[in-house]
């Protein structure tokens, strides 16, 4: 299982985002047409299915309509 968690430039949570995925590569789309533009960032958390799990360090992107 994966979580995207997305939260706006004061921390707060924005959107989170949850995928059921099988193991190998695998992508994700998040929809932004929902958010003010600015920064946005956001953590990608991995549940794995023998019990561990994975939280990356917080990543950045810009929305610009």
């Amino acid at each position: 299982m994966v979580w995207i968690r997305i939260y706006n430039q004061v921390g707060n949570l924005a959107d989170t985002i949850t995928d059921a995925k099988s193991a190998g590569w695998n992508s994700s789309q998040v929809s932004v047409g929902k958010f003010a533009p600015g920064v946005y960032y956001y953590v990608l958390t991995v549940h794995y299915s023998d019990g561990g799990t994975q939280v990356d360090e917080a990543r950045g992107f810009v929305v610009i309509h």
